[in-house]
Protein backbone atom coordinates (compact mmCIF):
# COMPACT_ATOMS: atom_id res chain seq x y z
CA UNK A 1 0.00 0.00 0.00
CA UNK A 2 0.73 3.85 -0.37
CA UNK A 3 2.97 5.22 2.84
CA UNK A 4 3.35 8.84 2.90
CA UNK A 5 7.10 8.14 3.22
CA UNK A 6 7.30 6.19 -0.01
CA UNK A 7 9.40 6.80 -2.79
CA UNK A 8 5.99 8.02 -4.16
CA UNK A 9 5.39 10.05 -1.75
CA UNK A 10 7.93 11.81 -2.21
CA UNK A 11 8.52 12.35 -5.66
CA UNK A 12 4.82 13.70 -5.27
CA UNK A 13 5.72 16.40 -2.75
CA UNK A 14 8.67 17.56 -4.86
CA UNK A 15 8.75 20.83 -6.29
CA UNK A 16 7.78 21.09 -10.05
CA UNK A 17 10.82 21.00 -12.09
CA UNK A 18 11.82 24.66 -13.96
CA UNK A 19 10.39 24.92 -17.15
CA UNK A 20 13.16 23.52 -20.12
CA UNK A 21 14.79 26.10 -21.99
CA UNK A 22 13.58 26.08 -25.86
CA UNK A 23 15.55 23.50 -27.53
CA UNK A 24 18.03 25.86 -30.29
CA UNK A 25 16.63 24.88 -33.12
CA UNK A 26 13.38 26.71 -32.46
CA UNK A 27 12.84 30.19 -32.43
CA UNK A 28 10.32 32.81 -31.47
CA UNK A 29 7.79 34.59 -33.37
CA UNK A 30 5.69 37.46 -33.65
CA UNK A 31 2.35 37.77 -35.89
CA UNK A 32 3.09 41.03 -37.99
CA UNK A 33 0.00 41.46 -40.41
CA UNK A 34 -0.88 38.18 -41.38
CA UNK A 35 2.83 37.23 -41.69
CA UNK A 36 4.77 35.65 -39.02
CA UNK A 37 8.04 37.20 -38.59
CA UNK A 38 11.19 35.72 -36.40
CA UNK A 39 12.39 38.13 -33.65
CA UNK A 40 16.12 39.69 -33.95
CA UNK A 41 18.71 36.99 -31.81
CA UNK A 42 18.92 39.44 -28.94
CA UNK A 43 14.93 39.42 -28.81
CA UNK A 44 15.14 35.79 -29.07
CA UNK A 45 17.75 35.05 -26.56
CA UNK A 46 15.41 37.36 -23.96
CA UNK A 47 12.86 35.40 -24.84
CA UNK A 48 14.24 32.10 -24.13
CA UNK A 49 16.19 33.75 -20.99
CA UNK A 50 12.71 34.32 -19.51
CA UNK A 51 11.51 30.69 -20.03
CA UNK A 52 14.01 29.18 -18.70
CA UNK A 53 13.74 30.95 -15.69
CA UNK A 54 10.20 30.31 -15.67
CA UNK A 55 9.10 33.52 -15.65
CA UNK A 56 5.10 34.28 -17.09
CA UNK A 57 6.05 37.28 -18.71
CA UNK A 58 9.43 39.86 -20.02
CA UNK A 59 10.07 43.25 -21.08
CA UNK A 60 12.42 44.12 -23.20
CA UNK A 61 13.12 47.36 -25.84
CA UNK A 62 13.57 46.68 -29.31
CA UNK A 63 13.13 49.05 -32.65
CA UNK A 64 12.78 51.78 -29.88
CA UNK A 65 9.95 50.20 -28.32
CA UNK A 66 9.39 49.02 -24.74
CA UNK A 67 7.03 45.62 -25.19
CA UNK A 68 6.00 43.03 -22.48
CA UNK A 69 5.61 39.92 -23.74
CA UNK A 70 3.23 37.28 -22.03
CA UNK A 71 4.53 34.02 -22.51
CA UNK A 72 1.38 32.61 -21.02
CA UNK A 73 -1.29 33.98 -23.46
CA UNK A 74 1.96 34.37 -26.28
CA UNK A 75 0.86 38.11 -26.87
CA UNK A 76 3.23 41.03 -27.11
CA UNK A 77 2.24 44.74 -25.94
CA UNK A 78 3.76 47.57 -27.42
CA UNK A 79 3.66 49.57 -23.78
CA UNK A 80 3.32 53.08 -25.90
CA UNK A 81 0.59 52.36 -27.81
CA UNK A 82 -1.38 49.46 -26.08
CA UNK A 83 -0.97 47.51 -29.61
CA UNK A 84 -1.27 43.74 -29.09
CA UNK A 85 0.45 40.92 -31.76
CA UNK A 86 0.33 37.55 -31.37
CA UNK A 87 3.79 35.73 -30.65
CA UNK A 88 4.54 32.15 -31.29
CA UNK A 89 7.85 29.22 -30.55
CA UNK A 90 8.13 27.46 -33.80
CA UNK A 91 10.08 24.27 -33.50
CA UNK A 92 12.52 23.39 -36.49
CA UNK A 93 11.56 19.39 -36.20
CA UNK A 94 8.06 20.61 -36.22
CA UNK A 95 8.25 23.21 -39.12
CA UNK A 96 10.11 20.97 -41.68
CA UNK A 97 7.98 17.44 -41.37
CA UNK A 98 6.25 16.97 -43.93
CA UNK A 99 2.51 17.45 -43.76
CA UNK A 100 0.50 13.87 -43.54
CA UNK A 101 -0.20 11.72 -46.84
CA UNK A 102 -3.48 12.71 -47.53
CA UNK A 103 -3.75 15.81 -45.87
CA UNK A 104 -5.35 19.33 -47.10
CA UNK A 105 -1.41 20.95 -47.13
CA UNK A 106 0.00 17.81 -48.63
CA UNK A 107 -2.17 18.12 -51.90
CA UNK A 108 -0.65 20.23 -54.51
CA UNK A 109 -2.14 23.82 -54.60
CA UNK A 110 -2.97 22.88 -50.84
CA UNK A 111 -6.35 23.86 -50.96
CA UNK A 112 -9.50 20.99 -50.28
CA UNK A 113 -10.66 20.44 -53.63
CA UNK A 114 -11.68 17.24 -54.94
Amino acid sequence: GFRAGSAVGRLAAAPAAAPHPQPAASRFQVCLGSDWHDFGPEEDAHLRAAVAAGRRSVQMEARGHTYTCDLVRMRQVNQTTGKERAIRVVHAAIALAPAPEGSVAARPGGDAGP
